[in-house]
């Protein structure tokens, strides 16, 4: 296990959890192999990853994403079927902000090489990225429980955003929060 995946993981167990809720466990390759062929969606490797290491936890400010979880408004699919252009687009929900709003991984490089975290602030568009949050899966998930434990002023601290995440320049063809 490699040190962000560690400090990741660490993080989650320090996150707030609702009462009697724990930790999921992550889903089996065969399960990530279904969800691509009910869908059409390529899972990226990070989000593979973190997939197989956790399934839904209900940590954070609204919640990480997963394929099936036990919590139905957690599920990647019922969350799709509530944004179907999110399938065209080839976007990913990964979480929620606890206000409505998503964040998504995108997987068809449309805003560079890569496996990029947006923020969609639902109310002005669900298929226009509000800014780029994290350079990928790993990244966006030690911001996003960070920020829920007030460790963090992710995501529009740029000085602490790329020192913590310096690949997240790269995708200058989108919005960064900065800049927002």
């Amino acid at each position: 296990m490699d040190q962000m995946t560690s400090e990741v993981i660490e993080l989650l167990h320090q996150s707030r959890l609702p009462p009697g809720d724990t930790i999921p466990e992550g889903v089996s390759e065969d399960d990530i192999i279904g969800f691509e062929k009910r869908t059409g969606l390529k899972v990226p490797p990070r989000l593979r990853s973190w997939l197989r290491t956790s399934n839904g936890p209900c940590a954070g400010a609204g919640g990480v994403y997963g394929i099936h979880p036990k919590r139905h408004d957690l599920d990647i699919e019922y969350t799709l079927g509530l944004r179907p252009v999110w399938i065209e687009l080839g976007w990913i929900p990964i979480a929620g902000d606890g206000c409505g709003n998503e964040y998504c991984v995108v997987t068809r490089n449309e805003f560079g090489d890569g496996e990029p975290v947006i923020f969609i602030e639902t109310l002005e568009g669900e298929n226009t990225p509000t800014y780029v949050v994290a350079s990928e899966t790993w990244h966006f998930l030690r911001f996003y429980f960070k920020a829920d434990l007030g460790l963090t002023e992710w995501p529009f601290d740029k000085n602490e955003v790329v020192n913590s995440d310096p690949n997240i320049a790269k995708f200058n063809s989108a919005t960064l929060p900065w800049d927002a």
